[in-house]
């Protein structure tokens, strides 16, 4: 019994032992569990975003349980929780770090994310975020936090500010917007600032000047605004400093050469007029990639330079260089990439500087080359020298113009893809990999010019397929979709030894570089400018926005003039859109194909002089004057046998008009089809009052806006403005030029259908009916007197046929829906003959627009134009029409006003109040100098429409040249010809 009972006791008190070791072992002493406020936090985020999956207990710190950590290849996919479970002596963990780093995360950034009160790193790379920022951030000690590659938007908080402990803020690559906060620069510890390709505006605050130590600075790719601050003295830590395409305005301030310890200086494409001579650069030994690309600098480049022996990288690339190339550039051994390209650079291009790896000359002025080939190893020399040099090949030489006789007149490439076929067209294959140096020619027909490298990924490719797109992903449209050539910076592509004429240029595009799901890899924004023949026609352009998502085709038609036998089509990066996605280098030009037809009847061969007759004595100035005497010659038996016959200068009933002088194609509306787009002329339809008759708005069957102009066929005057403007239109092509569709001749009806412009005209924009008034800001402005100025430099300098418009006034002018400005009503416009000091003839036009020696004596000379496009110029300054009748004695005069406020020195005063303060000073005092410079009472004193375009657009003056030939050509009304010689 005793034993019995000894043993029961024994064994009580060993499994009381066991549990209660089993106790302490299942739970210690000191259990390291994350706070049950945290948890509810963790859970929270987790539940409202996707991806992310997490099960949060209070041990999944030392468990790891439920976060789901995965470290993959390639590096940057990351998720990871990290915790600090040392708080109150090692019984609390708090979550300090979370990355989820291409996890393609989507959802709004949950706000409870502000309950992780010890979280020092978040980490958010590359995911489909969106939404703002919330406000609760600043109650986190964030040391670091990356947004990088979200769709983020809003503006950032000012919040953040409170933020103490914050020195890494990186948010490059969303779609933030708004200003900068000031707050930020309250950050002492701040040190890296990166918030490339947003969409900010305003300035720099000056706040940022007390960011002591920042060693990084990125703000390229937003919509800023002002100068460069002089503050960036005060960052004499930094060691990258990026500033590419921000909007900014030079010139880099002197301070710069405070930053001795910079590795990294890039700054593009600043805004303005002012020039500057290159930086002080001079104590920045450290640099590694210097680029100063498009901002302004005239001068010579220093020689010290070349003592920059850290360089891989150089682009002072678009500016205004001249001089030689410093020989000290032999000494940059380390260099890889140089780009020198579209300066006026001269001198001899040496024998060492053909050894440089990866160098462009191109688009410069040298006058020397060692070599006859225009891509020289891994140098760009592309017509790198001046015109002027003689016995040189012909891609060497300023222009690329034909060395033989022009012969071709279409052009069908298949850029970065293989020979196809496409609409009975043959396009040549385009599949040369190279681009960062690059000039490409293919029997003298076409060429292409590269330039640039990719920032951080020098291996990125110059050409893409989808084969090699790593998105699966159907193209849709043509065959030249699946391909496309590639460029970092600038792409140039030329139509060679081309038949003088007008061309439809088709440029066609597909985004097949970012995906078209809802992932990351959809949130890369490609922009890019295009010009062809010098002038900009696509600014900030988007394929995938433009085309509706990536993977769509999209072809963009422009009509151009060919003059010199060459056609130069323009790709440039300017600095705007993302860069890192789907991957770092995935940004700038991107072309699928190029489709190049005549506008004009390809000749015959016999039509043109052949070789043999041009050694016979047939001179190039002689067959330009044999084709201009052959057209004024047809012109006159138009207007002297033909239109008498047929009633339009008397002699048959207006009811009987047939106009045989009209090309059936020009004519191709009927009149059944304009009453049925404009409801019959309804009244409702009504858009304006033209001064030979009422404009109607309507829509054509294949939904195409027009505006049509109905011409009184009952005056002779109306008869011989509808022949002149059918014809002057249609030989004319410019973006700035309002588009005339075609017309119609029935019975009594003369009808011009020309496209709609849906912002009517600058005169009701600017000061008609209140209700019909538009809020145009002074860049709007601005641009509309730039456009007014090329669409005039087009009709007396680069059109086929030199015009006088003789009426340019603020209601023809009319404006887009982008409110790009477009002149219109040529009726009473004239050719003008490039030997004529002026013409004679009877006076037409507007009161108040017209110069005083034509409306005084009939003297037409271009300069008439000029002074119209004054008074319109001071229009636009001032919001104000140009007469007013105050009263029966009184008028106000507009011209008269600016030139009193200038005597006075009160120009500021003609400014339009609406305006506010919200311009730029010196650009609007350069624009109202140019309407003062326009007005002049004697011509002679007024600029050529060309060195005007050129001043407002803040390029170099142009030196003009006064002919003193004094033999002119009279044309009155009836368009006789008479040779005058002045004694």
């Amino acid at each position: 019994m005793e034993f019995a009972i000894s043993s029961s006791i024994s064994f009580s008190v060993f499994l009381f032992g066991f549990l209660l070791l089993s106790f302490f072992t299942a739970f210690p002493s000191k259990a390291q569990l994350i706070p049950r406020e945290e948890v509810e936090a963790l859970q929270a985020i987790s539940d409202k975003i996707t991806n992310v999956n997490w099960k949060v207990t209070p041990t999944s710190c030392i468990k790891g349980d439920g976060f789901n950590n995965i470290f993959t290849s390639p590096p940057g996919v990351t998720r990871n929780v990290t915790c600090n479970c040392t708080f109150q002596n090692g019984t609390v963990c708090h979550v300090t770090n979370i990355l989820l780093k291409s996890q393609n995360v989507a959802g709004e950034i949950p706000s409870e994310f502000g309950n992780l009160t010890h979280l020092t790193e978040l980490d958010l790379y590359l995911n489909y975020l969106n939404g703002t920022i919330p406000t609760s951030f600043r109650h986190i000690p964030l040391v670091t936090v990356s947004l990088v590659g979200n769709r983020i938007s809003g503006s950032i908080p000012t919040e953040l500010g409170e933020i103490a402990t914050l020195r890494d803020l990186v948010f490059e690559d969303n779609q933030f917007g708004g200003p900068l906060p000031h707050s930020l620069g309250n950050l002492s510890n701040l040190r890296r600032i990166r918030l490339s390709a947003n969409n900010f505006t305003g300035t720099i605050p000056e706040t940022y000047g007390n960011l002591k130590n920042m060693i990084d600075f990125s703000i390229d790719g937003s919509t800023l605004s002002g100068k460069i601050p002089s503050f960036i003295g005060n960052w004499t830590t930094i060691l990258y400093m990026d500033m590419e395409g921000t909007g900014m305005e030079g010139p880099i301030p002197s301070t710069i050469s405070l930053l001795t310890n910079l590795k990294e200086l890039r700054i593009s494409d600043l805004k303005g007029t002012t020039t500057m001579v290159f930086p002080n650069l001079k104590n920045l030994k450290s640099l590694e990639r210097l680029i100063l690309r498009n901002c302004l600098i005239t001068g010579p480049i220093p020689m010290y330079i070349g003592e920059m022996t850290n360089l891989r990288t150089l682009d002072l690339s678009f500016n205004m260089l001249s001089g030689s190339i410093p020989d000290s550039f032999q000494n940059l051994n380390l260099i890889n990439h140089m780009f020198l390209t579209n300066n006026s650079l001269s001198g001899a291009i040496s024998e060492w500087m053909l050894q440089k790896y990866n160098t462009d000359l191109s688009y410069n002025n040298f006058t020397v080359a060692s070599t006859s080939n225009c891509q020289s190893l891994q140098v760009n020399l592309a017509s790198s020298l001046s015109s002027s040099v003689r016995n040189a090949t012909f891609c060497l030489k300023k222009g690329l113009t034909c060395p033989g006789k022009p012969q071709y007149y279409s052009l069908f490439i298949n850029s970065g893809g293989p020979k196809m076929e496409f609409e009975g067209n043959e396009y040549e294959e385009d599949l040369n990999q190279n681009g960062i140096a690059y000039f490409y020619i293919k029997d003298d027909k076409w060429a292409y010019s590269s330039t640039g490298t990719y920032i951080y990924n020098d291996k990125a490719n110059y050409v893409a397929s989808l084969q090699t797109n790593k998105f699966s992903m159907n193209v849709n449209g043509s065959e030249y979709y699946q391909t496309a050539r590639l460029s970092p910076q600038s792409l140039k592509y030329y139509g060679l030894c081309m038949m003088k004429g007008g061309y439809k240029v088709k440029l066609h595009f597909a985004e097949i570089m970012f995906s078209d799901d809802q992932t990351f890899n959809s949130l890369g924004t490609r922009i890019f400018d295009v010009s062809i023949q010098g002038f900009k026609y696509l600014r900030d352009f988007n394929i995938a926005k433009e085309a509706g998502g990536a993977g769509k085709g999209i072809t963009k038609v422009f009509d151009v003039d060919v003059n010199d036998t060459t056609l130069e089509i323009h790709l440039y990066w300017a600095g705007k859109g993302t860069t890192a996605i789907p991957t770092r280098g995935v940004y700038g030009p991107l072309i699928s194909a190029i489709t190049v037809t005549p506008n004009f009847k390809v000749p015959s061969q016999g039509f043109f002089v052949n070789d043999q007759r041009k050694e016979k004595g047939f001179s190039a100035a002689a067959i330009v004057g044999i084709v201009v005497g052959l057209c004024v010659f047809l012109i006159l038996v138009l207007l002297i046998i033909i239109l008498p016959k047929n009633g339009f200068l008397g002699g048959k009933d207006p009811q009987d008009i047939d106009l045989k002088g009209l090309d059936r194609k020009t004519c191709m509306f009927t009149l059944k089809e304009i009453k049925a787009a404009t409801n019959n002329f309804n009244a409702d339809n009504k858009i304006g009052e033209g001064g030979f008759g009422p404009v109607f708005k309507g829509i054509l069957p294949d939904g195409r806006i027009i505006a049509v102009k109905k011409l009184s066929a009952k005056s002779r005057q109306g008869n011989r403005e509808f022949l002149n403007e059918v014809g002057m239109i249609f030989a004319l092509h410019h973006p700035c030029l309002v588009k005339l569709y075609g017309c119609c001749v029935e019975g009594d009806q003369l009808l011009l259908v020309y496209e709609f412009m849906d912002n009517n005209s600058l005169a009701r924009a600017l000061f008609g009916p209140e209700e019909f008034q538009l809020k145009l800001e002074w860049p709007t402005r601005h641009k509309i007197c730039v456009g007014i100025a090329r669409g005039l430099v087009y009709l007396h300098e680069e059109s086929i046929f030199k015009i006088v418009h003789r009426d340019i006034k603020s209601t023809n002018v009319l404006l887009d829906k982008d409110l790009n400005p477009k002149i219109s009503d040529f009726g009473l416009a004239k050719l003008y003959e490039e030997e004529s000091t002026h013409i004679s003839t009877r006076i037409s036009g507007t009161r108040g627009y017209m110069a005083p020696e034509y409306a005084m004596h009939g003297y037409l000379t271009k300069k008439a134009d000029v002074y119209s496009f004054g008074i319109v110029t001071l229009e636009i300054l001032s919001g104000k029409t140009n007469t007013t009748q105050k009263s029966e004695e009184e008028c106000f005069y507009l011209r008269d006003w600016a030139h009193q406020l200038k005597d006075g020195n009160h120009l500021m005063d003609l400014v339009d109040p609406k305006l506010g303060e919200d311009f730029n000073r010196e650009e609007i005092m350069t624009v109202i100098d140019v309407a003062l410079q326009c007005t002049e009472n004697s011509p002679a004193l007024r600029p050529t429409m060309t060195k005007v375009l050129s001043i407002l657009e803040g390029k170099p003056a142009i030196q003009e040249v006064v002919s003193d030939d004094e033999s002119e050509i009279i044309l009155d009304d009836d368009l006789k010809l008479t040779k005058k010689q002045e004694s």
